[in-house]
């Protein structure tokens, strides 16, 4: 029997690689404001902690209890800190971090056999860095990676293992608007970063409480 893999925000981008990669071995859910064509889906805000709620609730009902969560929902518009607004700080934080951590609240109370699941944090290299102008972006994903890592340990006795990934440069969407004249061919690929993820769901290894770079050198 497939087990079941939900994905946050696997509409686009690293999410939709995500969704692709796992959807012929896995039953997988899309979670996202946005239909992904290729799976399930289930209609989520992520900046609203009701919205995320009714949809934990959908799944449950609908499909039962997933193994794996893959949190990949992600917003940023860079601005400086005396130029952002409240709107899109609240925006950058609910999105990047809050709603990681309440999904994760979500995922844990759905009880299942005591088999082993895993949660996958999408962050990024931004969260480990200075990056003028991305005060908002950067601290949110430095509090998804630190998440991570605390969820590593508090969530062991759950037989819940947790795994950050922060992947540096991607040829995503979002990426192609903020840096108009770059060439995508020449970065890491979603589909590069898909693959890993796929390692990680499918193999037992000793990669969790740490926050994993993947860039292309």
């Amino acid at each position: 029997m497939k087990k079941l893999a939900v994905v946050i925000g696997g509409s686009s981008g690293i999410g939709f690689a995500i969704c692709h990669d796992l959807k012929d071995e896995y039953i997988v859910i899309n979670m996202s404001r946005r239909e992904n064509v290729e799976v399930n889906n289930i209609y989520c805000d992520v900046s609203d902690y009701e919205s995320i709620q009714r949809a934990f609730g959908e799944l449950k009902y609908k499909y039962g209890t997933p193994y794996y969560l893959i949190y990949c929902a992600g917003f940023v518009n860079p601005q400086s800190i005396l130029e952002i607004d409240k709107e899109t700080l609240e925006k950058t934080i609910y999105t990047n971090l809050l709603g990681a951590f309440y999904c994760t609240q979500c995922f844990v109370h759905l009880k299942n056999d005591n088999e082993c699941r895993k949660i996958i944090y999408i962050a990024s290299t931004a969260g480990t860095r200075s990056q003028p102008g991305w005060s908002a972006y950067s601290t949110s994903k430095a509090g998804l990676i630190n998440l991570g890592l605390t969820m590593s340990s508090e969530l062991h006795d759950y037989n819940i293992k947790v795994y950050t990934i922060s992947p540096g440069r991607c040829a995503t969407g979002l990426r192609r608007i903020l840096v108009i004249n770059e060439d995508q061919s020449l970065i890491m690929q979603p589909e590069q970063v898909s693959q890993f993820i796929k390692y990680i769901i499918q193999e037992d290894n000793v990669l969790d409480n740490q926050n994993i770079i993947i860039k292309q050198q």
